[in-house]
């Protein structure tokens, strides 16, 4: 017996296959068959004839960190079917960060986050994803960040990094 059925729906497995008609077995909270279940017992149905049946989306840029931590059900993105988030785009994050590197990526980032009423007091990267392990709608990957790792070795100097420097560097990426 299954806990879900979804039946009747046009399935879309997003390996670029043709869809299928086909039912999804569910039980607890993973899929455990898929093709013509007619007949087969659930605790809840679900009709999904004339939609679509796919696996989640992955938005692998979306600069979502901040507004996760604010709107942790994610509803706009979740009604579009993403249900992973890739965040530390572009080199830059909110962690790993000290004190100093906080305050700047907290003004740097201002015009598009926002200041949200949180508690900032995470500085490493386990720490900042502890914020979003089971508290988000959204599964959340994270690129530890190059941007934010340099800065915090050489702030906003505009050479290259020393040999102790790139140290500093190599252990935040590995802590990460």
């Amino acid at each position: 017996m299954f806990d879900l059925l979804i039946s009747n729906g046009r399935i879309v497995d997003g390996t670029g296959n043709p869809w299928c008609r086909a039912d999804v077995g569910i039980q607890g909270e993973r899929i455990t068959a898929i093709g013509r279940l007619a007949g087969a017992e659930a605790a809840s149905v679900i009709d999904a004839q004339g939609h679509v049946v796919c696996p989640g989306f992955v938005d692998p840029h979306s600069h979502s960190d901040l507004y996760l931590l604010a709107h942790p059900q994610h509803e706009p993105k979740i009604r579009q079917g993403v249900t992973t988030e890739v965040l530390g785009q572009d080199g830059i994050s909110y962690a790993p960060v000290s004190d100093k590197g906080l305050a700047y990526w907290r003004e740097y980032w201002r015009a598009v986050d926002g200041q949200p009423d949180l508690n900032w007091d995470w500085r490493g990267v386990g720490e900042f994803l502890a914020r979003f392990d089971r508290q988000v709608s959204p599964n959340v990957a994270y690129l530890v960040p190059h941007g934010t790792v340099r800065y915090e070795a050489l702030g906003l100097a505009d050479r290259p990094a020393t040999e102790g420097e790139l140290a500093h560097m190599q252990e935040l990426v590995a802590q990460g």
